[in-house]
Parts: structure tokens; sequence; C-alpha cells
């Protein structure tokens, strides 16, 4: 996950492992391993189902329903799903693009971009040739 804040700050968190399960799952997200100066804001949701306001997926808790899809429990720690609302006078509220452990909830971010690779890839550690 690559992001940039509000005044152009960016950090990243990298996910050691990563899955998503198929639609009969409901799109459920499994992770490890999170680290990197964006902090962990994801891993409390390992295990849940992919939210949308017609797909709850859950027991509904009002405060969950935000704009955008995103894997929820009962307490929000992130939505790079919300609305867009860098540069706007709702920044200050939590319907925004937004990352917990890198900038609050208050916020929107400039960019997000999550990357997905195979954990050995043709530029890996382990498949470059060693001297």
């Amino acid at each position: 996950m690559d992001m940039t804040n509000e005044s152009g700050k960016k950090a990243f968190t990298h996910y050691e492992n990563f899955w998503i399960e198929n639609e009969e799952a409901k799109y459920k997200l499994h992770l490890t391993d999170g680290s990197g100066p964006g902090g962990d804001a994801i891993s409390n949701h390992d295990g849940y189902a992919f939210y949308t306001v017609d797909q709850p997926n859950h027991a509904g808790d009002d405060k969950t329903i935000r704009s955008g899809g995103w894997w929820r429990n009962n307490r929000k720690t992130s939505s790079l799903n919300g609305l867009n609302l860098y540069k706007t006078d709702k920044v200050g509220t939590e319907d925004g693009i937004n990352w917990g452990t890198f900038g609050g909830f208050a916020t929107s971010f400039q960019a997000t971009e999550i990357k997905i690779r195979p954990k050995k890839f043709q530029g890996s550690p382990e498949n470059v040739a060693k001297p």
C-alpha cells in the first residue's frame, strides 16, 4: 500500500502474505505480517468479507457505512475506497480516503495505490542470479 497524505508526505505498508477468497466466500480478506512507516491499519479486518452498502456481509453497524466498499469489522481503521475529499471543505470528516495509522481518520489522501505481486516475482532476491 502506497499512500500520500494531504500535505504530500508519503508512506507505505507491506504485507508479507495477502490473499482474497472467491465470490462465494464474499471476497474474504487474509493478510499477515504488515510492516512499514504507514503502519498496519487493516490486519484487524483479517478474515472479514468485503463490505458494501448493498452487501453488508456482517451484523450492521451504521458507523461502518461509508461511501465505498472495503473490508470491515465493527471497528474502522482504514478506508482506501472512501470519497476523494482532498482539497474540499469536507476533509475533516471520516468519509475520505484514509489509513488510521498514517494520518488518522479525519483526512482524505491525495493518492493511494494497492500493489499486488506474486511472492516469487521476476525481480525478487531469490530469483536474481548470484555472482
